[in-house]
This record gives C-alpha cells, structure tokens and sequence, in this order.
C-alpha cells in the first residue's frame, strides 16, 4: 500500500521530528485524527515500530467496525465496545487511541459539570461489560473535579457508594424510590442519608451515589472550637454538617446545595480506594439475586487523612495492599495507619 518514497519520508519524519501535517498529508488517510495520534504519540517517542505505524494507516482506510470516522465520531458507551471489537481486529494502539478521546472529551469538549450530565446520559446506553467503567469516571469526577457547594462552605466528596438498577444491572440492594429514576437530583434515601440520583425513566433505570464522608475545603463561618479535623464521616453526620451551612433560613438564596468546578484543582492528583459497601445484608433466600452483587467493589475513598479517620482503617488498607489491582502501597499504609501492621 505504502511506497519506498513514503516509508522513507516516515522515518525521516521520525529523525528530524517533524509534525504529523507535514509528512502525512501526502498519504491516502481519509480519517487523520488516528493516524496522527499514530504518528505523534506512537511513532516519533519510539513507542510503535514501522511495522505497527504502516498496519495502523493501513487498517485505518478500511471500513473495519465501520471505519475510523464513525469510530470517534460516537458517543462513549457505542465506542467503548467498538474499542474491543477493534482490538480484536489487531488495531494497532487502539486501546491508547481510546484512551486519548476519553482525555479529549473529559479535559477539552466538557466542563466538569457538563462531562458528569454526559456520563450519567451514557450509563443508561451502555453494554453491562462497560458499566464498571461508567462508575469509576463518574466517581473520578465528583471526588477529583468537583465539590459541594453550600451558602457557607464548600466540601470535597472523600467517600461514596453506588447504587445502580436496571435492566442489564439488576442489583438487589437498590431502593428503586421513584426519585432515583432521575438524573442528578438530590434524595433522601430510605436509610434517612442524602443520595445523589443518576436514574433514567426511559430505560426504567435507577441510580443513587450514597454520600458517606466529605472533606471541609473552604468555610466562610468560623469553626466550632471542638472541630479537629474537617471530616465529616457517615451518611447522617455528613447530611447534619450540610444542612447546618446551609445558612440563614431567612436568606433569599434558593440554591443552598449544588455542585460545582473544584476551586483546588490539586486534588486530583489523589488516589482512589475501593472496596465493598457498608452495611449490605445477605439473605439466603436471595442468593441468586443478591450474591453477584454483595462484595462488589462500589464503595469509593479518596484522601489519605480521611482514611485515617475511618472505623477498621486496616481491613481497608490491608484490602487495597493486598487484593486491589491499584495497590495501596507500603509506605501509604504506614502514612495512614501510623504504624507497620503485622501483616505488611
């Protein structure tokens, strides 16, 4: 497909550096965002050979899945199982050219709030292998890239639980209150604790993100004498502390609790921690219904000095060090805890 004269200029573009418009433009390759991800991110740091780079513009001239085009051009939860199906189709770099729109999309084409509406639009549309993938980005984004706002303070979301029912994902320990049939409204859940809703009527879906710990970030009120730390940990203690900076009852302002860009964009360089919901009850006679879902890892944790804070800290950690994919390591365990455990 390719000529002598054509590998020659893709190696010579590689020695002297130069941009993807100049030495691809001559090359027959109708979609170019992939192609110059190929060229730029794979092939000029030396992390594809020229055999995957020429395999790569090969296949992306042909109709493959439905080709490139309609490949970047489709909404998330369509392109993730395309993504596998290209994969399977020895799609050079594919799973990193992924990776790469998700970072467009997340970073470029959406505020905070708007990619957070964007996930919760697409959850409802994905494939079931896909919905762990939806949990994580939009855990990432309300713990890393957004807060809660009150009239009086403003509060980092350091722990939160999901809860999510349809068709595909048929769990159990959902309430399925109508109000969890609508996206992104606040609900006070049957256990008497704030949820935050990600449902969907059509799909007959519902979704609730239980708030059980944040982080104090800014306060514009002075802090009681007996407040050691800005933690609030718990369901009931976190919606006591959100009510009561909520201000004046005879303030005119109608939104005392909404969500919004994080004013400390450092907190997204922290780690997240997961492990199984709290509280969850197994009943023998559910057990097909309820037992795939019962030590399901939805419960998410971020900020080393909240962990520090929590009843049966090292079961946590002793979870994430040893079972976990993304490890708690040696020294964060001894961070948290304050001491070497016997199992460390």
């Amino acid at each position: 497909m390719f000529t002598s004269q054509q590998i020659a200029s893709l190696e010579a573009g590689k020695a002297q550096d130069l941009p993807a418009d100049l030495v691809l433009r001559e090359l027959p390759l109708p979609y170019p965002l992939y192609s110059d991800f190929l060229y730029t991110e794979c092939w000029l740091p030396g992390l594809a050979t020229l055999p995957e780079l020429l395999e790569g513009l090969r296949l992306s001239t042909m109709d493959i899945e439905g080709g490139m085009g309609p490949y970047y051009h489709s909404p998330l939860a369509e392109r993730l199982p395309k993504t596998r199906a290209l994969l399977a189709h020895r799609m050079p770099f594919i799973r990193e050219f992924s990776d790469y729109l998700l970072q467009r999309e997340r970073r470029q084409m959406y505020t905070a709030v708007g990619w957070l509406t964007y996930l919760t639009e697409q959850i409802h549309l994905a494939q079931a292998e896909d919905l762990d993938f939806f949990l994580t980005e939009i855990a990432a984004t309300l713990q890393q890239r957004l807060v809660i706002r009150t009239e009086t303070c403003a509060y980092q979301i350091t722990e939160l639980e999901f809860y999510y029912h349809s068709r595909l994902h048929p769990d159990p320990y959902v309430h399925r209150g109508t109000e969890q049939l609508q996206p992104l409204q606040w609900y006070f859940n049957q256990a008497t604790s704030l949820d935050l809703t990600f449902g969907n009527r059509e799909t007959n879906s519902y979704g609730g993100i239980l708030l059980r710990g944040l982080q104090r970030i800014s306060s514009a009120v002075e802090e009681p004498v007996h407040a050691t730390h800005p933690y609030h940990i718990g369901p009931q203690v976190l919606t006591r502390a959100l009510i009561a900076s909520w201000g004046s009852a005879m303030s005119q302002h109608t939104s005392r609790l909404y969500i919004e860009e994080t004013p400390a964009p450092g907190m997204a360089t922290s780690a997240t921690w997961r492990t199984e919901r709290v509280g969850l009850v197994y009943r023998p006679e559910q057990e097909d219904e309820a037992q795939p879902y019962l030590h399901r890892p939805y419960r998410f944790i971020v900020d080393e000095g909240y962990v520090s804070k929590l009843p049966h800290k090292e079961s946590i950690c002793k979870h994430q060090y040893q079972q976990m994919p993304q490890k708690m390591d040696e020294a964060t365990v001894r961070r948290v805890l304050g001491y070497k455990p016997g199992w460390l």
